[in-house]
């Protein structure tokens, strides 16, 4: 088994692995106390003992991506992702979400390999055609040069023996969904691995194999293997390029990527995870709006509207010169009524149309 003083070794730092009773992410963490899980927000964190076999996942990472959003940007980030929102729950505003919000560290795969290949494409060359055009402007015929860029596309074949480093592929099956939510991250401005940026941190540990990974590991060893040829062809084009690839010396790491993760209540008490990308400070989560603020608001404009109409009969019925002042009355209640209707009218759409 895989102990505190094991990582402690491999990361620089005493680290405890802590899996959630809810969703089963699992974590490497400096803190091992119970707390609520980032991730579904419905569970907790309890420690668990981590087999040796799994030490590929358990090795510290070769880059990090730090943070780059702050305290400042998050309560704007908080504040635009509730705009457009009808009548948002109170819940949901940035002093709450800043006080529950975790770091977490996505992890990546990195691999580098040599491979050896027999490949074919076409190499495209840019040329230039010139060619004329007339146009007909206060009464006379003009005639001007146009340049046209054409590519000849030639056959090539060859062989290829590179050394490819840090190919990226997903360490995590909800990779891609993570992704759409968050944006693309600026991988190449990762850093090497410091203890810092990961003490306050919980790193997510992988759960999908370097075996699976290799499937998108290939096809980044294939872009970069189709611009060494671009290159060694000097071409400005590349297409159909086919390979047959054999790889050797595999070796994987990680990348980390920053995350915020917190949550907003909604009406029902249930809890909505709201996740930050931590360099761009692209936000995400589901956006709901509170139909017990507009239930009240529509209870206030119909006790209004009560009132108003209670008075229009009073006028009526205590002096009924007085009627052109009751139908105004009536009117304006009529109107109160309407209007109550549709912050209740705006919130369901909302939630239940988008």
């Amino acid at each position: 088994m895989t102990t505190p003083e094991t990582l402690q070794t491999m990361w620089g730092l005493d680290l405890f692995p802590m899996a959630c009773n809810h969703c089963g992410w699992a974590y490497l963490t400096a803190d091992n106390n119970t707390r609520l899980c980032p991730h579904c927000s419905k569970g907790t964190l309890e420690q668990f003992e981590l087999d040796e076999d799994k030490m590929t996942r358990l090795a510290p990472p070769e880059l990090i991506l730090q943070y780059r959003v702050g305290r400042e940007q998050m309560n704007r980030i908080v504040n635009s992702f509730a705009d457009g929102i009808p009548l948002p729950p109170h819940d949901l505003n940035a002093e709450s979400l800043s006080e529950r919000v975790q770091r977490v560290f996505l992890p990546m795969w990195l691999v580098d390999g040599a491979v050896q290949a027999q490949w074919r494409a076409q190499a495209g060359y840019d040329y230039q055609v010139e060619s004329h055009k007339s146009s007909y402007a206060n009464g006379q015929w003009r005639t001007q040069k146009v340049y046209e860029t054409r590519v000849e596309w030639e056959d090539r074949m060859g062989q290829l023996q590179r050394t490819y480093d840090n190919i990226n592929a997903p360490a995590l099956d909800e990779h891609g969904q993570l992704m759409r939510q968050l944006g693309r991250y600026p991988v190449k401005e990762a850093e090497s691995y410091s203890v810092d940026p990961i003490r306050r941190a919980l790193i997510r540990l992988p759960n999908r194999s370097t075996e699976d990974a290799f499937r998108e590991a290939q096809e980044g060893f294939r872009h970069q293997a189709a611009d060494d040829v671009k290159q060694a062809t000097e071409s400005e084009n590349i297409r159909d390029f086919k390979w047959e690839a054999t790889y050797s010396n595999l070796h994987w790491t990680q990348l980390l990527l920053p995350v915020y993760m917190s949550y907003y209540q909604d009406d029902d008490g249930e809890r909505r995870v709201v996740i930050i990308n931590g360099y761009t400070g692209q936000p995400s989560g589901e956006r709901r709006a509170s139909m017990k603020r507009a239930l009240r608001l529509m209870t206030i404009g119909l006790s209004i509207t009560a009132v108003v109409a209670v008075i229009a009969v009073a006028i009526v019925l205590s002096n009924p010169e007085f009627d052109d002042v009751a139908a105004l009355a009536a009117i304006i209640a009529g109107g109160i009524g309407i209007a109550s209707l549709i912050p209740v009218a705006q919130v369901w759409r909302f939630n239940n149309l988008r």
